[in-house]
């Protein structure tokens, strides 16, 4: 593993959820000076919080980047997951989706939702094209790389 790029090895750490000390120690087996993390966590202001708390006639939440549950109101905890029980780094929707029978059960066409997960591009670009005029060209957009592709692919 010598050979493996900061990228490469900034992915596996992802994946695994390896911690700091872990991460560095597997900089070390490979010989590379460790990179600082580029990611930012990200939370929600506590006015969100108390917003979502507010609305009591619909389930919400609020996604990070990558599809992490990062807040929710009480409907959405019913309908979904409790996610204040699951642990901060399992709370990616998407990952729930997949992995856990109790959210997977709440989608009557479980396999539609995977076949269009499924179809979405490994190399992170979903959306739709940006017809704005400033850009001057169809584009997509362009989201940050979560390494859910192999998740979504495997099941």
């Amino acid at each position: 593993m010598t050979g493996a790029s900061t990228s490469v090895l900034d992915a596996l750490a992802d994946a695994l959820h390896l911690g700091d000390d872990q991460r560095r120690y597997l900089y070390t087996l490979t010989n590379k000076k460790v990179t600082p993390r580029t990611t930012r966590v990200e939370h929600v202001p506590p006015q969100t919080q108390l917003l979502l708390d507010n609305l009591v006639d619909a389930p919400a939440l609020v996604l990070g980047r990558c599809l992490d549950v990062l807040a929710w109101n009480t409907l959405a905890a019913a309908l979904f997951i409790d996610f204040g029980q699951v642990p901060r780094h399992d709370r990616n929707f998407i990952r729930l989706l997949f992995l856990d029978p109790e959210v997977r059960g709440r989608y009557a066409d479980w396999q539609s939702n995977r076949a269009y997960l499924r179809s979405v591009p490994s190399d992170g670009r979903y959306g739709t094209p940006d017809r704005s005029p400033a850009h001057g060209s169809h584009r997509r957009t362009v989201r940050p790389r979560c390494g859910l592709q192999d998740l979504v692919g495997a099941t």
